[in-house]
């Protein structure tokens, strides 16, 4: 997209209309311009309106904040859109009343029909070349992520609004390929890297393309949350989901799951921004969303609640550093390393500010508890305006860090004002060692029973296969919204929580959830559903889960049985080749093998028969 000759990247949001405190849009232009402006301060240049119109005060605060807008159409079907030809004609004057009533308005910069349509492909050509004649001041689409199972660029559309691109359209694809999706299906080795791109789908494609609601990553709500709504609205889905979390012995550990979960979904947000801007024939992006969504069975996918009020998931600073006109970009290969490797990083910069960098400097520096590890600086040249520039490579030798060891990868160019920080891990290159005083079993069967009979302490890996109350591990947090989707069978799970300074973390550097370095670890593992265990009991590191299930889940979790005494991992950390998977399972042993650990018998032995028996 050129704005009077100037590249500019949408960096867009997907506003669906949500206004508890009222019920209606705001009228006045000062709401809007703080409604507008909390989105400007999270680095968002472009607002979809979801098949709907917002007021001339919107506009008139778009004006004045310098966003680009994108009103619809009042019409989402999945059907027959446009086919009947009454409805036709009144969408025909809906679109005129629209321009002639907003299209003086410099933000009202693109206009499309309606979100995800499928019918009569002939009549939104019609009304298309019918409202390019009518007002030729903006750009137009068909709709946002039109016939979704066979995805195609409109013949007269401007730009296309897509989340995966059609088979026939990519010589080389088995299908529809996505340009959109955070990593969870274990496909990567290790932890997933920060290279992935689109340019190879896109680069076929002739017209500007906008991905179409990326994200979408619940956040477990705050109940407190419910004190915010006014007369007009009871948040009766919220309150249910808190008495339903108390009915599972839970009370009062929302706030603990929210943070969690969204430092998670923050996480996975940035992976998809990052993956947009790294891709250079992009157009923008559209996310969905910045604000909680009460309605379709509860989509709580955003970092701010439904008021508009930060969950305090992520500084709006911080996310702006990878969400603004000028991103600097580590390619990583992966985020787990070994003190025998040398970390390297091609470094771009995603450059849509104003004006021509000159000197691309690159500063970087790897940092840690102990101080700094490696640094350094490196001309990346001139980069102009509207580009995706690739400014050279860092390399850092990691055969000095204090392993194990959570560093942070901190690149900047400080002529563009970017600065950005990678979290990365390095661990020892040694084999595990099991203790002498520790047993590994793999099954809870008959000679791990007689062990724990025995007096002697186990380390648990089960196989999955034998965890008939459990749920699949997925790294990502669940999507949209689990009773609209369940049909669908997700996991339904939205990431890790665990004390970090627990004992049996102590050789592991892990936050209060789950971080890249989780990612095999928890991909190929099952939570166990711990729902009959004592209310008192927790898990040393549990899974959240989703509002409508709200089960106690335990990926790791201890206990005295018979004269032994039991920890659990319900992960095959001994099967995933992967620094961070070895480095847990030697944490969890020299636990087991420590003073520390002396569980309370929480959990029967009938119970342990029920979760873990094969």
């Amino acid at each position: 997209f050129l704005v009077n000759g100037r590249t500019t990247f949408l960096r867009g949001n997907v506003d669906c209309c949500v206004f508890p405190a009222t019920g209606y849009a705001p009228m006045d232009e000062s709401a809007w311009r703080e409604h507008l402006g909390t989105m400007r301060e999270y680095g968002i240049n472009h607002v979809r309106f979801h098949s709907w119109c917002p007021p001339e005060a919107a506009f008139e605060a778009a004006d004045e904040l310098g966003m680009y807008l994108q009103p619809e159409l009042p019409i989402w079907n999945n059907t027959d859109s446009f086919a009947d030809p009454e409805r036709r004609e009144f969408f025909r004057s809906e679109a005129g009343a629209i321009f002639d009533t907003y299209g003086n308005h410099p933000s009202f910069a693109f206009f499309a029909l309606g979100n995800e349509l499928q019918g009569d492909r002939e009549a939104m050509v019609e009304l298309i070349d019918w409202c390019r004649d009518r007002d030729p001041g903006r750009l137009y689409a068909h709709g946002a992520y039109n016939f979704l199972g066979d995805p195609h660029p409109g013949e007269n559309e401007d730009f296309w609004i897509t989340a995966s691109v059609s088979a026939d359209l990519l010589p080389d694809a088995d299908g529809k390929t996505p340009i959109r999706g955070s990593y969870s299906d274990g496909s990567a080795d290790g932890s997933p890297p920060t290279t992935r791109d689109y340019r190879e789908t896109l680069e076929q494609i002739d017209l500007p393309v906008v991905t179409h609601e990326i994200g979408q990553f619940q956040v477990y709500p705050d109940y407190d949350e419910i004190r915010d709504y006014g007369p007009r609205f009871r948040p009766e889905n919220l309150a249910v989901a808190r008495d339903h979390l108390e009915a599972h012995g839970m009370a009062g550990w929302d706030a603990r799951f929210q943070a969690a979960s969204g430092g998670l979904a923050a996480e996975c947000y940035r992976e998809e921004v990052e993956a947009a801007l790294r891709t250079p024939e992009l157009g923008g992006f559209q996310l969905l969303e910045l604000q909680d969504f009460p309605g379709q069975g509860t989509a709580l996918v955003g970092l701010l609640d439904a008021h508009m009020q930060s969950k305090g998931l992520i500084d709006p600073a911080r996310w702006r550093e990878f969400c603004g006109p000028t991103v600097a970009l580590a390619r990583l290969e992966s985020r787990v390393w070994t003190t025998e490797e040398t970390l390297t990083a091609d470094v771009d910069l995603a450059h849509y500010g104003a004006a021509d960098v000159a000197d691309a400097t690159v500063e970087w520096a790897l940092t840690g508890p102990n101080g700094t590890v490696a640094s350094g600086a490196f001309d990346g040249g001139e980069v102009p305006q509207g580009t995706l520039a690739d400014l050279g490579t860092l390399e850092a030798d990691l055969d000095g860090v204090d392993a194990p060891a959570a560093l942070s990868l901190d690149v900047s160019v400080p002529a563009a004002d970017a600065t950005n920080t990678y979290d990365v891990w390095v661990y020892p290159d040694e084999p595990v060692a099991v203790p002498d005083g520790v047993t590994v079993q793999n099954a809870f069967d008959d000679e791990t029973r007689d062990l724990l009979s025995a007096g002697e302490t186990v380390l648990l890996l089960p196989d999955g296969d034998d965890l008939r109350h459990s749920v699949p591990g997925s790294f990502q947090p669940d999507f949209w919204s689990y009773t609209l989707f369940k049909s669908q069978a997700p996991p339904g799970t939205l990431g890790l929580y665990c004390d970090p300074d627990h004992p049996a973390l102590a050789a592991f550097p892990t936050p209060g959830r789950t971080d890249w370095q989780w990612y095999q670890t928890i991909e190929s593992g099952r939570p166990v559903v711990l729902d009959d265990a004592p209310a008192e009991f927790e898990p040393i590191v549990g899974a959240v889960d989703n509002i409508e299930r709200n089960q106690k889940l335990g990926l790791v979790f201890e206990t005295s049985a018979g004269d032994g005494d039991l920890l659990v991992c319900a992960a095959p950390l001994t099967d995933v080749d992967d620094p961070a998977a070895d480095q847990l399972r030697q944490s969890l042993l020299a636990y087991a093998d420590s003073d520390a650990f002396d569980p309370e018998p929480a959990l029967s032995w009938a119970l342990l028969e029920k979760l873990l028996a094969p």
